[in-house]
């Protein structure tokens, strides 16, 4: 018999045995559809430190280290995440671009009424534009202004920090102050009365300033204040995420990985907390060529040099 016959013979004889063994144990077998496609496998979590980053001590409060942070103006980081990818860059406020959200007969409208005082957030919504302003200690307030730009609805009288939209359709607006001793912090929902008209709904008293936030799913954002981070629902239920201490370093920006790691971008440094079984590691960071730094000329400059 040529060997290929009995390779074929033997293949055939284990194949039965294999069939009659499972049909002894009562399994069934599914026809296979040409269309299912494996379940990939999840990547593990990217818990990394950036690229050019390194770990550095949480500066404690009073310290040199927070003291000489407050004085980086002009070395404040911005997180955000570009196609999926964690973006760490300086800042600016884009005042004109918020306002460029604006087609140009609105834009004439909102200087002409001076809306546009201070630090604006301006978001679409039902036909027209929501427009918040900042002017610290000079006030704030949140207009509704029509797409016609002939209605403007006053919503609320104070500084708007932030406009959160969900995908859901919620819409939340995050207000605040704080100069010297006076501290203030709002959280409001927006919603429609029964004769349609638009209003503003307190939902909590935060008691001290939000200072950035980010979407984290369809269903929640994320709220830093000074000492705390706050999980939002899009039903309005508010958790305590995390205790912290941003204090005197001004929170400017704040986003969350695919992997759940939440970064907030403030003077000088960078936190970033990391999920955990039984919450969030805290971890604060510095450029890597910045692991030293002084105060000069009213400043905080990074030592380059060993």
């Amino acid at each position: 018999m040529k060997p290929n016959r009995i390779v074929g013979l033997i293949f055939l004889v284990a194949a039965n045995l294999i069939l009659a063994a499972c049909a002894n144990s009562g399994a069934t077998f599914a026809p296979l559809d040409e269309n299912s496609v494996p379940s990939p496998i999840s990547p593990p979590a990217d818990f990394s430190i950036p690229d050019g980053w390194v770990l550095f001590p949480a500066p404690k409060a009073e310290s040199p280290e927070r003291s000489c942070a407050n004085r980086a103006i002009e070395s404040e980081r911005k997180v955000a995440l570009v196609d999926g990818i964690l973006s760490i860059s300086g800042y600016t406020y884009p005042h004109a671009e918020e306002l460029g959200k604006l087609p140009q007969n609105l834009r004439e409208i909102v200087r002409k009424d001076k809306m546009a005082k201070g630090r604006l957030h301006i978001e679409p919504f039902e036909n027209g534009w929501l427009i918040g302003a900042d002017a610290g200690e000079w006030g704030g307030d949140l207009f509704w202004l029509s797409g016609d730009g002939k209605r403007k609805v006053e919503l609320i009288e104070g500084n708007v920090r932030g406009i959160v939209k969900l995908v859901g359709g919620e819409v939340f607006i995050l207000t605040g102050y704080a100069h010297m001793s006076d501290h203030e912090g709002k959280l409001y929902k927006l919603t429609t009365g029964e004769n349609g008209a638009l209003k503003a709904k307190l939902l909590s008293d935060l008691k001290t300033q939000p200072q950035a936030f980010a979407v984290e799913s369809n269903e929640s954002f994320l709220v830093a204040l000074d000492d705390i981070i706050l999980r939002v629902k899009a039903s309005g239920r508010i958790e305590l995420l995390k205790k912290t201490n941003f204090a005197s370093l001004h929170p400017n920006s704040m986003t969350v990985t695919s992997s759940g790691v939440i970064y907030v971008g403030m003077r000088l440094f960078v936190a970033r907390f990391v999920p955990r079984e039984n919450g969030y590691a805290e971890e604060w960071l510095v450029p890597q060529n910045c692991r030293k730094f002084l105060e000069k000329d009213f400043d905080c400059v990074c030592q380059t040099g060993k």
